[in-house]
């Protein structure tokens, strides 16, 4: 029987993931919007039963416990829904840890700059810190803090975790986290867990995890809608200024990118043949060129966002390694100096 099936020839095919043709960002959503909705009514029954469970939830975060829940499938809802409904004349802040461009320099700005008020020069995480719990216990409120995927890849650090625990252990901070990794309580040993004051609740829903993994690498979907994704999402959480910074360098480059496809003309009008046959070549040329030629040195990037008064020598030089930690911006080294640009095409600037 072996031999028998040894000597067979096997058939193949050379049908692969990779011949298949790339979705864009719009055409990939409007597929995943249009999948049907499975045990709609399950899922229904166990938010109903979550619920139900609100009040005593409540009641646990009142006496100065935090809450985590636990369970597979994605517990976003529930938990936003608790906040809401629970909290309703609290400050409440969201934090999706699922994100990509998460950060707890983002986390820490934003409670600063929305909550407070603060314009000034933000410190170091524990000077941060010690500002907010300061003002809450000044200004006489509580602020509930919502961190989904507490054990995702940008918050699981120590460092954050250890600035998490001191918020959580103001007696003005409510701390309500999710966790989706079965290992995820290892993050805490018991001298950092002790902050915490965790109470653990199961809050298993059975739903797809579509917002979590919504940032993920998709092979479906073409490279640089992927990027482009993942930049938008970035730029959403950064502060305003930041924003304003990285816009600078993205018009300039725009610019001269524009500039270098539109050089010698665009060969119809009075031109000969020959003559426009040259200018679309140099656009073809211009446009599969690195983006680095047309990028702007730091000292160049540096003067037009003093110029436009968007920040200090400081604050620049923080914003530009933020910008250069998720990847929105590369540095080049070049005799002239450092060369910075965005890794994006022309196209891909105008749509950004």
């Amino acid at each position: 029987y072996f031999h028998r099936q040894g000597r067979r020839a096997h058939a193949t095919t050379d049908n692969t993931l990779s011949k298949l043709p790339r979705l864009s960002q719009q055409v990939f959503q409007a597929a995943l919007a249009g999948a049907p909705t499975k045990h709609a009514e399950e899922h229904a029954q166990l938010a109903a039963l979550y619920a139900r469970l609100y009040p005593q939830w409540r009641f646990e975060a009142s006496q100065g416990y935090n809450l985590v829940f636990y369970g597979y499938g994605s517990k976003q809802r529930v938990v936003n829904r608790f906040a809401q409904t629970a909290f309703p004349d609290h400050y409440r802040l969201v934090v999706n840890g699922f994100m990509p461009s998460v950060s707890l320099a983002a986390v820490l700005g934003t409670l600063q700059t929305r909550l407070i008020g603060y314009r000034g020069v933000l410190g170091s995480v524990t000077e941060q810190v010690a500002r907010i719990l300061a003002w809450l216990s000044e200004a006489q409120r509580r602020l509930v803090l919502v961190v989904h995927t507490m054990d995702g890849a940008r918050l699981r650090t120590p460092a954050v975790q250890v600035a998490l625990a001191r918020l959580a252990a103001s007696p003005r901070v409510t701390l309500l986290a999710t966790i989706d990794h079965i290992h995820a309580p290892l993050l805490w040993d018991a001298r950092l867990a002790a902050p915490f004051r965790w109470l653990w609740h199961d809050c298993t829903t059975l739903t797809h995890y579509t917002t979590e993994t919504s940032f993920e690498d998709r092979l479906m979907m073409q490279a640089a809608d992927r990027t482009l994704q993942g930049m938008a999402h970035v730029i959403g959480s950064l502060p305003r200024p930041y924003q304003q910074a990285f816009f600078i360098l993205v018009r300039a480059q725009a610019a001269r990118m524009a500039a270098a496809l539109t050089e010698g003309g665009d060969g119809d009008g009075d031109g000969d043949g020959d003559a426009g046959a040259r200018g679309r070549g140099r656009k073809r040329k211009a446009a599969s060129d690195d983006a680095v030629r047309y990028g702007l040195t730091h000292t160049e990037w540096m003067r037009l966002c003093t110029e436009q008064l968007v920040g200090n020598a400081t604050s620049l030089r923080a914003c530009l390694t933020e910008l250069k930690d998720h990847d929105m911006v590369t540095v080049t080294s070049r005799p002239a100096g450092d060369l910075l640009h965005i890794p994006l095409d022309a196209e891909g600037l105008q749509e950004l």
